[in-house]
């Protein structure tokens, strides 16, 4: 993200009309992201913030912001297993589609999570086996963490026994 500028957003279904968005953006004056919950009914429109069960928590040791780029580690509570909102419990039997989006353009304010999102100007779907991920360690111990740190260690002790499988 150039400068700052420009926000990311990602669908957990096949498309970005409809389903549940989650964007976020650089926030330089307070060095973190801001983000917000939205649902498109057209390609061309900013969509509209909603609110709902679900939620995002930052895990501020996994978050990093400068001139050139953002990194955004976070769980997203309430955000798997309503068909509505993302992917439920009967696609872990096979893969669900997925989405991104990538803007190199602001938003009309930074500091605002309702801000008006400029177009993107890359982005796709595509499908996500989850039936091969079955015997991996389950990751419902993390939602229950308060201590961001304790969460970030335990995600890359976890990663690295799944990367020596």
């Amino acid at each position: 993200m150039p400068a700052g500028n420009g926000w990311a957003g990602i669908s957990l279904q096949d498309s970005m009309e409809g389903p549940l968005l989650l964007t976020a953006w650089p926030n330089a004056a307070t060095n973190g992201v801001v983000s917000s919950f939205r649902i498109a009914s057209n390609e061309d429109d900013s969509p509209p913030v909603v609110n709902g069960a679900f939620s995002v928590v930052d895990i501020p040791t996994g978050t990093v912001v400068n001139d050139t780029h953002m990194t955004w580690t976070f769980l997203c509570k309430g955000c798997v297993g309503d068909a509505k909102v993302g992917f439920a419990a009967q696609d872990t039997a096979g893969s669900f589609g997925m989405g991104w989006a990538l803007a190199d353009r602001g938003v009309s304010d930074k500091g605002d999570p309702a801000a008006v999102l400029p177009f993107h100007n890359s982005g796709t779907l595509g499908s996500c086996p989850l039936s091969s991920r079955m015997g991996l360690p389950s990751w419902s111990w993390m939602v229950a963490s308060s201590n961001s740190t304790n969460v970030l260690n335990r995600i890359r002790r976890v990663h690295s026994a799944v990367e020596r499988r």
